[in-house]
């Protein structure tokens, strides 16, 4: 289980699941869900997993945000990098909770990570990330 054992999502199903579809994910980073998941049934649980109101996303990185901290420990200094970074999402079809991002025309959201690396530059994981949208359509004046 690794990087998520200190999860609880209430339920030791639900933690399983994690297990399962972290160690899938970790084996094909590049592929879908679909092709992670290998077979119809897998990829309905990924989906029920993925649905559950309590599977939230601040639960699952909490999981890594300690591990990350445990790693971090083991070094007398490391450098906790910040970066803000754009997800902008195309198409006609307007997408629920995305806001403007650049211009009035793009949906899309922002994501603010705290990413802790050694001092060789050896990545050691997040500590902390916070995302929003900019649900107001209108742009600000600088």
């Amino acid at each position: 289980m690794g990087e998520f054992e200190a999860v609880s999502l209430g339920d030791r199903r639900l933690d399983r699941r994690l297990s399962n579809v972290a160690c899938a994910m970790e084996s094909a980073p590049g592929d879908s869900l679909v092709e992670q998941a290998g077979n119809v049934a897998v990829l309905e649980a990924s989906y029920r997993f993925l649905s559950n109101k309590r599977v939230t996303p601040e639960a699952i990185f909490a999981g890594h945000a300690s591990k990350t901290a445990e790693r971090a420990a083991q070094f007398d200094s490391v450098l906790v990098i910040h970066d803000t970074t754009e997800f902008r999402f195309g198409g006609a079809k307007e997408r629920r909770g995305l806001g403007r991002v650049s211009t009035d025309k793009r949906d899309g959201f922002l994501a603010h990570y705290s990413i802790c690396v050694s001092t060789s530059g050896e990545p050691l994981g997040s500590l902390e990330l916070f995302a929003w949208s900019r649900l107001d359509r209108e742009k600000r004046p600088k």
